[in-house]
């Protein structure tokens, strides 16, 4: 009953996608596929990335929070951190509560997490 945290998620990451920032869930299967793979999935005007893979996913589904990577398309460590400030404050306007120590090398961790989805169809 009530909004879901995966579905919080979803809020707040469409929120950032509308501000220029790409934002993808489950998002290849690793950290370095991620890195890799993330700069294609940028539009004209993207700024930045946040995202999580699928082993972050499946930690998240067994009660370990979730890990985020973020980053600016432009590869500075300014840019990057001004990323997480916005992947942060997107979070908690959303209601999830997040771990960060505004280190722009440092993922962001949402902890806790309930990691309960609805079924569909």
């Amino acid at each position: 009953q009530g909004e879901t945290d995966p579905e919080r998620l979803t809020r707040a990451f469409t929120a950032l996608q509308e501000t220029g920032i790409t934002a993808r869930e489950h998002f290849t299967c690793c950290r370095s596929c991620g890195q890799a793979e993330i700069g294609g999935e940028g539009g004209p005007g993207a700024r930045g990335f946040v995202y999580f893979h699928t082993q972050s996913t499946d930690s998240a589904a067994a009660g370990h929070g979730l890990t985020l990577h973020y980053g600016g398309f432009d590869g500075s460590p300014a840019t990057t951190a001004a990323i997480g400030h916005e992947v942060v404050a997107a979070l908690e306007a959303a209601g999830l509560r997040t771990d960060w120590d505004h280190d722009p090398g440092q993922a962001i961790t949402i902890t806790p997490l309930d990691w309960r989805r609805r079924l569909v169809g």
